[in-house]
Parts: C-alpha cells; sequence; structure tokens
C-alpha cells in the first residue's frame, strides 16, 4: 500500500515508518517544528539521530499540516491509500497555544477531509488517552464518555467527532487510535522519559516533577505496532487504546530509570492537583488492541532497559546516525 504519514518524523512516526518500509511504499511529511525547538543537549543529539536512521530510505518532504497548497501537492503525487494522522502539539505546548492547537490538532484535519483526504480510503487518527479528562472507570474502555478537561484532550476529542462525521458522510474507513503515555529513545520533545534517562546517564540523577502523577507508559515499537495494525488490519475497530494496560506513576518511571542506570532519585514535589487542567489518569483496557494483535508486550521495566539498548544502538559508531552526527553523512 501507499502509506501517508502527516506529522511522521516524531517518535511514533519515525517508528511506524522503519516498521512500515519493508513492506509498503512510505511517504513521511512533517514541519520539523518540534525538533528545531529544542534546546541544544544530549535529548536533541539523540533526536536527530533518530531521525536519520529510521528515516532511512523514505520519501520524507517538509510540509506543515496548515499549508493547504504543500498538502495538495503531496497528495496529487503521492495518491496515499492509508494517511496515518499523527500531526499534533504536546498536551504542555497545547496548553500554551491553544490557537495553534487548534489550527493542527483539528482545523487543519478538517480541510483535509473536506478536500477528499487525497483520495485514500482509510484515515489512521492519533486521538489521545487526554480525551477521557479524569479517569472514571479503571481499567478506563474505550466506552467511557469523552469528557476532556484541558485543551488538547478538547482538540483531541474534536479532531475525533471531525474524523468520524466524515468518514459517514463521504463512506471511508477510519480509525482513531487513543495512546498513553508513549516514551522511547530520540524523541524530539523534551519529555521527561527522555530528560530522565540523559540526565541519570550524565549526572546520575534523576529529578521526578509530579512524582503522583499516573499514566499508562507505553514503549514506543508497541505504540507504531499498534498504529501499523490501525493502518493494515483488514476490519479494525473504529477506536481503540494503545497502552500497556497499567497505571504507574511518574516516581515508578523515575527508580525504574534509577534502578537500571545506576543513579539517584530525588522527588519533587507534586502540584498538578491544583492545576485543574491536568486529568486524574490510570490504567486503559487494551482488550480492543489485543483482539487486533497488537497489544504492547513491554511494561515498565522491560520499557526502560528497551529504551537504554535502542540508545546504544543508536549511537553505535558506523551507524548512519552516528556518522550524521559526525559530518560523515549529507
Amino acid at each position: 500500500m501507499r502509506i501517508w504519514i502527516v506529522g511522521g518524523a516524531g517518535l511514533i512516526g519515525s517508528h511506524l515508518a522503519q516498521r512500515l518500509r519493508p513492506h509498503h511504499e512510505v511517504l513521511v511529511s512533517d514541519s520539523f517544528r518540534a525538533l528545531r525547538s529544542m534546546a541544544p543537549g544530549p535529548c536533541r543529539d539523540l533526536a536527530e539521530r533518530a531521525r536519520e536512521t529510521r528515516l532511512a530510505g523514505v520519501d520524507v518532504r517538509e510540509i506543515d499540516v496548515r499549508d493547504t497548497t504543500a498538502m495538495g501537492r503531496a497528495a496529487h503525487t503521492f495518491r496515499p491509500e492509508v494517511v496515518v494522522w499523527l500531526a499534533a502539539l504536546l498536551a504542555s505546548e497545547s496548553r500554551q497555544a491553544p490557537a495553534e492547537a487548534q489550527e493542527v490538532q483539528v482545523d487543519a484535519l478538517a480541510r483535509f477531509l473536506a478536500e477528499g483526504r487525497a483520495g485514500a480510503r482509510r484515515v489512521v487518527l492519533a486521538s489521545s488517552s487526554y480525551a477521557y479528562g479524569h479517569f472514571t472507570v479503571h481499567p478506563t474502555p474505550e466506552t467511557a464518555p469523552l469528557a476532556p478537561v484541558d485543551v488538547y484532550g478538547r482538540t483531541k476529542a474534536q479532531a475525533e467527532r471531525v474524523l468520524a462525521a466524515a468518514a459517514a458522510a463521504d463512506g471511508f474507513e477510519h480509525v482513531a487510535v487513543r495512546p498513553s503515555a508513549v516514551l522511547g529513545p530520540g524523541d524530539p520533545r523534551a519529555r521527561f522519559g527522555c530528560v530522565a534517562m540523559e540526565t541519570a546517564l550524565r549526572d546520575g540523577l534523576v529529578t521526578v516533577a509530579e512524582p503522583d502523577f499516573i499514566s499508562d507508559f507505553t514503549y514506543v515499537s508497541d505504540a507504531a505496532d499498534g498504529f501499523a495494525a490501525a493502518a493494515e488490519h483488514a476490519d479494525p475497530p473504529d477506536v481503540f487504546n494503545l497502552a500497556y494496560g497499567e497505571a504507574r506513576t511518574n516516581e515508578d518511571l523515575g527508580r525504574t530509570i534509577a534502578a537500571h542506570s545506576g543513579a539517584r532519585l530525588e522527588l519533587l514535589p507534586s502540584t498538578w492537583r491544583s492545576t485543574g487542567y491536568v486529568p486524574s489518569r490510570g490504567a486503559l483496557d487494551v482488550t480492543r488492541a489485543r483482539q487486533l494483535g497488537c497489544a504492547p508486550r513491554l511494561g515498565l521495566d522491560a520499557a526502560v532497559a528497551a529504551f537504554l539498548r535502542d540508545r546504544r544502538h543508536l549511537l553505535q559508531p558506523g551507524t548512519a546516525a552516528a556518522r550524521a552526527a559526525q559530518g560523515e553523512a549529507s
């Protein structure tokens, strides 16, 4: 198949492109805004190396989803059969720039669908477990009501509604995937997992903010498998959760990183409950993912071990990523 990954140079997208490339013709488009805005340092270096390695041999084009001319040109030349829409800001970025979050996560998607979704027969949307808002059922199934409490969750829920309405009107296949707390090396956003791991390895210290905040952590290779199933499966569900299915805290993640790296652990005071815009979360019900054959396999301990292993692989001399970092590759 011809599969277009929109916003595909990020952590999930680059893994997904690597996963799909041996079997399909893959186009990745991305604005590269996240990588360019990263501060210099080990997380950015690793993200640049990861992009070079994972997107090797893939057709990559610099396109902002808000640029309708460029999006239309890519659609005309590539003619995708499946579109995987990953373009988004982070939750924290969405709170800081709500107008941009609306443009990227909802308005650009709505225009793309209204203009014929590039002729694709299926559109896969990266939604989020933040669309549930405060988790009221544990584990939370896909049938739980969507009651987001922040702009990120609201735009994700709105995007789901836009996609479902367009699919009902135009008769194309659609899948909304709700991932949770994806982590792995080479993230072009300086999220907690990457920062904590690099600080642990460099300084021997893991500093954990919001230690009692609960997430259902998902390793990136498992997340990529889930999105691949959404793109490839003959009859995927219209919506499914994508996570390991276990509620863990930021402290749990910090302690696991510390245990694997030999670093000290420092816990900071927790303030998220007082904000009013950070949802109280927990485990997701991943029954549908299991039925689809893409249930994540790596719990937190195995995920941190895989993080370290995959990080070492990216940094090995002789890889495309390492040569690029040394100026030996174009």
